[in-house]
């Protein structure tokens, strides 16, 4: 004879069931369980990302790929043009995610943000003919042109403050502050120290161009998902991912890594 359960024990016997579906389950409102991640990243932002053929690789690609796998996804990387372009169609849900992106408030309202795992310190260039004198205060700059990559962000305060305080151009990647630099239209430029440290490097603008040492600003770095993305909902166990890689000291290994690949194939193109 079947063992019949009082009704006060089967109530919480099928909570607990419905309970337990629901934590493995894609939150409420995904319509489709997330199963491939379409990625992209910056096209010119070593070590974290760059542009290698018809793809990307670099740290963020790496990292992406190894919480993919832990987290059973297939995942393709995709390069799909410079930076702007890459926001904006990663904002249009064209891709899943991009691989490495500052966090402002504007962005907030079109990506979901995972955890940051590392971060990147912005830095101010100059020619060593302007004769620059920077400290560490923008008001330094007034009187001179710079530039920074179309689409840049450096957070909310900083990006309002030199939106205010300085003139600045903006072509669509490193490549075209560089181009500024060479014809002498820009006076000084505002970037990731370790991009620019690899882009006067491979062009020999050792004696050229300056890198001041007060950091303009360290920006965190994050994984950000399109909220037109099935898969927006992965951001959170993404960053469960990172917390743990973190303790590891896993994601610096990466990093290292990357940066000597990085110098590695810069002295290949060169020969």
């Amino acid at each position: 004879m079947p063992l019949k359960l009082p009704s006060q024990i089967s109530a919480v016997i099928l909570l607990m069931v419905s309970c337990s579906a629901e934590i493995w389950a894609a939150p409420s409102g995904e319509k489709e369980k997330c199963t491939h991640l379409k990625v992209t990243a910056h096209p010119n932002d070593p070590p974290y990302a760059w542009r290698n053929g018809d793809q990307i690789m670099g740290l963020n690609i790496q990292l992406a790929r190894k919480v993919a796998k832990t987290l059973n996804i297939n995942i393709t990387t995709h390069y799909t043009g410079h930076w702007n372009r890459v926001l904006s169609r990663v904002a249009a849900g064209e891709f899943d995610m991009i691989a490495g992106l500052y966090k402002s408030d504007q962005r907030l309202k079109v990506y979901d943000f995972t955890e940051s795992y590392s971060a990147s310190n912005i830095s101010v260039v100059s020619l060593k003919k302007s004769n620059i004198i920077y400290s560490g205060d923008l008001d330094q700059l007034k009187h001179y042109v710079g530039a920074t990559v179309m689409g840049d962000s450096h957070g909310e305060k900083l990006d309002s403050e030199i939106a205010r305080s300085l003139t600045l151009r903006q072509p669509i990647s490193l490549a075209g502050i560089m181009n500024l630099f060479a014809h002498k239209r820009i006076d000084y430029a505002i970037h990731g120290r370790k991009p620019m440290q690899n882009a006067i490097r491979e062009l020999g603008y050792e004696d050229i161009i300056k890198i001041h040492p007060e950091t303009l600003s360290s920006s965190l770095v994050f994984m950000a998902f399109s909220k037109k993305s099935k898969c927006r909902y992965m951001a959170q166990k993404f960053s469960a991912v990172f917390q743990q890689m973190k303790q590891t000291n896993e994601i610096d290994a990466l990093y290292e890594g990357n940066w000597n690949k990085w110098i590695a194939q810069a002295n290949d193109n060169k020969h």
